[in-house]
């Protein structure tokens, strides 16, 4: 994370709902934060897909939309 609060303050990750599927977790939820050099917010929607192994996190993926973030950073 330390890439993003080199870019964004404030940044958050707030996850609105969570289904577990089988050895996969689906989060939905929202990214916020403000871009730093242009000062305003940027807020997207994600999906976090969580692999699990025995109850343990293995592999991450998201999806989101980039270009509603990118916005902010002109």
């Amino acid at each position: 994370m330390a890439p993003i609060a080199a870019d964004w303050a404030d940044f958050e990750v707030t996850p609105f709902e969570l289904t577990p599927a089988g050895d996969k977790l689906f989060v939905v939820g929202e990214y916020r934060g403000v871009h730093r050099a242009s000062g305003k917010v940027g807020q997207a929607r994600f999906i976090h897909v969580w692999h699990l192994r025995d109850g343990i996190a293995q592999r991450f993926e998201t999806v989101s939309d980039t270009h509603a973030l990118w916005r902010a950073t002109l």
